[in-house]
């Protein structure tokens, strides 16, 4: 009889709403609460909680006072950046700067490597349910990297995007395809909001006011919940030849009381899922997984996320670990995929090494992006394969050689290796390199565009791989520009360039000269150029 009355209560009160799959664990974690507390009539509690929810109004507080001068203005500009794109995104929004904010954000000059990585975080996030606290604080470090250099500007922008997705209930992504992506390095790369994001943030926010609309009249909401389960953690293939796909199928079932809504997103481009929407309870829906493997070749080890509604496991990680075999692949003795050119000429050796599984003939070898020869003839012995993951091993192929004759300084520039072969699955067998003259910058120019009147930051590299030399000094022509040098990854040097907020209205044009300790290279000119409005 009390199991009838129970049940009897639950049909007269409105179901709470499902909340959203792809929301963060700590959206879920919080508006599960809020749930909970208005299935008990705790209505004061809820509207309490209910205010580290996200609303359309997101203030941001700034804290920028440990941030050098001559970055704080490119900082703030990142900062507008990002939340003029999220304006833009969803215009039901206003973000603004505010002295106390929902959000918080600060700057500290470095900070320890993350949990899972033993490089430098570029930023750490904390959210919050405390009233005292903000719902989201977010510490981004000035400098970045091993060996440390400065945050970039849209590196700020890219952290400044993330934290209001995540005040908005937007869960990390695993891979850099929005500013929910975000990554930890130093790299130049321009993340903005994705299609699914925009709707995931409007779903939250309609999740969140049917909560508040339920708490403000005071009406009590069943709470349902429903439960996941997975039947893997990690696929696995011993041994695949690359261009086969690899084909897995994951099941997902539904042990709750509540439909189970389900979304996917894999760590790589070559990874494709097939996710049901939504399970129903007490049914297993299939996760069907396919992997590329045209393009891979060696260990490979990726993973994809299924993001669900079920506030105690809002994300399930499935690992795919597999070795995969390509049919034949140039294989260089010194480490790297860039050549540096000599003076007398070039002259280079590859290996051909081919898959004692595969039945494949040579029949020619070409060289594009330079002008040269090309020899080869049957080889076995013993090589390792980095790449590959394998040491010195004995095997079959063929000794190839390149020739090129020495031509005037031309940079960097990309060549390929290209084998043609008797299989009509695999016609070809290619291999990119880099030949490399002297000490090069990339780009090997710099312009800004149009600016604004403002110190504005870019950036050039000065790099030899394989061959270690020292920048001695960086200094510009023009008043109005100033260069400084950092040291990078790999022993190549990063060379900030600013445009001080002093430079006039007009055209800029100017260089900037990088000294090395390199007799050869002693110094290198870098034109300069910007439109300055």
């Amino acid at each position: 009889m009390t199991a009838f009355l129970f049940a009897v209560a639950l049909v007269a009160q409105e179901a709470a709403p499902p909340i959203p799959s792809g929301s963060s664990p700590e959206f879920q974690a919080t508006a599960y609460k809020v749930e909970k507390l208005l299935a008990d009539g705790q209505f004061d509690q809820a509207e309490k909680l209910l205010q580290k929810l996200p609303s359309n109004e997101v203030t941001i507080s700034w804290d920028d006072r440990k941030v050098p001068d001559l970055l704080k203005s490119p900082f703030a500009a990142g900062r507008d950046a990002a939340m003029d794109d999220w304006m833009k995104a969803v215009p039901e929004l206003q973000v603004k700067v505010a002295q106390q904010g929902a959000i918080k954000l600060s700057f500290t000059e470095t900070l320890p490597p993350g949990e899972d990585s033993t490089a430098p975080a570029g930023a750490v996030y904390f959210l919050s349910d405390d009233p005292a606290d903000p719902r989201v604080e977010g510490v981004i470090a000035i400098k970045r990297e091993t060996p440390p250099v400065n945050c970039d500007p849209r590196n700020v922008q890219n952290e400044v995007g993330y934290s209001i997705g995540a005040y908005l209930g937007l869960a990390k992504l695993p891979r850099p395809v929005g500013y929910m992506g975000r990554y930890d390095t130093s790299t130049r790369l321009e993340l903005r909001m994705g299609k699914n994001d925009i709707e995931l943030a409007r779903k939250n926010l309609a999740f969140v006011k049917a909560l508040r609309d339920a708490c403000a009249k005071k009406e009590k909401l069943a709470v349902t919940k429903p439960e996941v389960f997975v039947n893997a953690t990690e696929l696995t293939k011993e041994s695949a030849s690359q261009g086969d796909p690899l084909a897995f199928t994951v099941e997902v079932s539904n042990r709750g009381n509540a439909p189970l809504q389900l979304r996917g997103m894999p760590d790589c481009g070559c990874i494709h899922i097939m996710v049901p929407a939504t399970v129903e309870p007490g049914m297993t829906g299939l996760v069907q997984v396919l992997v590329d493997t045209s393009n891979v070749w060696g260990k490979f080890d990726k993973a994809f996320v299924i993001f669900t509604n079920d506030p105690d496991q809002p994300v399930r990680r499935i690992g795919i670990k597999a070795k995969v075999v390509p049919p034949g692949r140039f294989v260089r003795t010194e480490p790297g995929t860039t050549i540096i050119a000599q003076q007398d000429g070039i002259k280079e050796i590859f290996y051909l090494v081919m898959d004692p599984a595969k039945t494949i003939s040579i029949t020619g070898i070409n060289l594009n992006g330079i002008k040269g020869v090309i020899d080869y003839e049957p080889w076995q012995g013993t090589l390792a394969d980095p790449e590959m993951g394998e040491g010195p091993l004995p095997r079959k192929g063929f000794k190839v050689t390149m020739l090129a004759s020495p031509t005037e300084k031309q940079g960097r520039i990309p060549i390929t290796l290209v084998a043609k072969t008797d299989s009509k699955d695999t016609p070809t067998l290619t291999q990119a390199f880099y030949i490399q003259w002297g000490i090069v910058a990339s780009p090997d120019q710099l312009y800004f565009g149009e600016i604004l009147q403002k110190d504005t930051i870019g950036y050039f590299f000065i790099s030899r791989p394989g061959k270690p030399f020292k920048v001695t000094g960086v200094s510009s022509d023009s008043p109005y520009v100033k260069a400084t040098v950092e040291p990078f990854r790999d022993g190549d040097y990063r060379i900030a360039v600013t445009i001080l907020k002093s430079v006039p209205f007009g055209r800029l044009d100017c260089n900037v000269i990088v000294k090395t300790d390199d007799p050869k290279d002693k110094q290198i000119s870098i034109p300069v150029f910007a439109l300055v409005k």
